[in-house]
């Protein structure tokens, strides 16, 4: 059946015509912007039953050509929700005292974290003028001296009862370029070989036996010594852990009472505290204070970076300012913008890294609120990630998260 074409158009028909005086305004610019997009009710409608659905893990894909206002609208309404929601807690990575490679994760309630990475620099930098002024101290240096002198009169008393015992023998003890030798004496005149060689057989038979035996009771003091030696190291170490400890404690127990609402904050000072004290070193200068001024001004200075980079607070997210939950809008979302990364820095021709070159991501920024994907169609996530543990392993070029 052959279809009859349709009767034209007039141009009337085709023309709207509509007039200005009828605008109470001049421009469209003075128009405030549209709440909805026209014509897609539905679409904001899933959009806020997505937002309220109080599961994690789900997301909201969102088509439509360019101009029509998706990006702005998805924006509107996800700040509207995000403005009714509670800010979420702070995120700061610290050292892991025990396994430096898995740093431990902090959670703080929201705008925390800056005062407590100011607070824990102004102690690592206030350690560093106390504790080398207490091992100063005529105190610490007495007991020092004390605890040396106590194995240093050990070790003469034990010479001093070999040498007597020799003195009996009418043996003489002498230092050579080798250690210590026991020759026969005379009148208290060494006999040299010739002489000795003189005297009747049983008689130097006697000294060689004396000298034996003397020589088998040196060995037994010799073998003491480092035991002794060590004794005294451990003595003055933990000298230095007491005197150390008292030094940093006020300054970390005015923490610990500040942040006594955190407890995972109060036990990761606790634990700093006690790093502090076994790693005394990087807080005091060098042991013989020699060198010139420039180079031990710059071992210092490598000692106070060292000290900071292992006890600084990394802050990963900081929440300070935010009025409900975050919006985070990313226009390039690749691995690395997404998950986060991991720095590196040259030291003596190799690359190393550590806790504080962990750079956060979008899931960290928008953890707790909504992730918005801008490289194409509109898509967003509510993000619930949880309390991220730990860094499972700093290796590579990037770490992962347990939820």
């Amino acid at each position: 059946m052959k279809l009859k074409p349709g009767k034209p158009l007039s141009p009337q028909l085709l023309f709207r015509h509509c007039d200005p005086d009828g605008f109470d305004f001049k421009s469209t610019a003075e128009l405030n912007e549209l709440e909805d997009i026209p014509g897609q009710s539905r679409a904001v409608e899933a959009i806020e039953f997505a937002t309220g659905i109080g599961v994690d893990g789900h997301n909201v894909y969102v088509l439509g050509p360019a101009g029509s206002g998706r990006h702005a609208l998805v924006r509107r309404l996800l700040e509207k929700k995000a403005a009714e929601r509670e800010v979420p807690g702070d995120w700061c990575y610290v050292s892991n005292f025990e396994d430096p490679r898995k740093p431990k994760a902090l959670a703080l309630p929201p705008g925390r974290s800056q005062a407590l990475k100011a607070d824990v620099e102004r102690v690592i930098q206030d350690a560093q003028t106390a504790i080398p002024a207490a091992f100063e101290g005529e105190d610490f240096q007495a007991q020092r001296e004390a605890i040396t002198e106590e194995f240093k009169d050990a070790q003469e008393s034990a010479f001093k009862t070999i040498e007597d015992e020799a003195k009996t023998h009418d043996v003489g003890v002498i230092q050579t370029p080798t250690g210590i030798a026991f020759i026969p004496v005379r009148k208290g005149e060494a006999v040299s070989s010739e002489d000795f060689k003189k005297l009747p057989e049983k008689e130097q038979e006697q000294f060689h036996q004396d000298i034996d035996a003397l020589t088998t009771k040196l060995q037994a003091v010799m073998r003491t010594m480092p035991k002794r030696a060590r004794d005294m190291r451990q003595q003055i170490r933990q000298l230095e852990r007491d005197v150390a400890g008292l030094a940093v404690a006020g300054l970390v127990e005015e923490l610990t009472q500040k942040y006594s609402d955190i407890p995972t904050v109060v036990e990761h000072l606790q634990n700093m505290q006690e790093d502090i004290v076994e790693n005394v070193g990087l807080f005091l200068p060098t042991a013989d204070g020699q060198g010139h001024p420039a180079q031990l001004q710059q071992v210092m200075e490598s000692k106070e970076s060292a000290a900071m980079r292992r006890y600084a607070i990394n802050v990963m997210v900081d929440r300070s300012g935010l009025q409900g939950a975050p919006v985070v809008f990313e226009d390039k979302p690749s691995f690395t913008e997404l998950i986060g990364r991991i720095e590196h820095e040259s030291e003596y021709g190799s690359l190393i890294t550590n806790f504080s070159l962990v750079r956060s991501g979008a899931l960290h920024r928008a953890n707790g609120g909504y992730l918005v994907d801008r490289c194409g169609p509109a898509v967003f996530v509510p993000s619930g990630l949880g309390r991220p543990q730990a860094c499972d392993q700093i290796q590579g070029d990037h770490y992962s998260l347990r939820s």
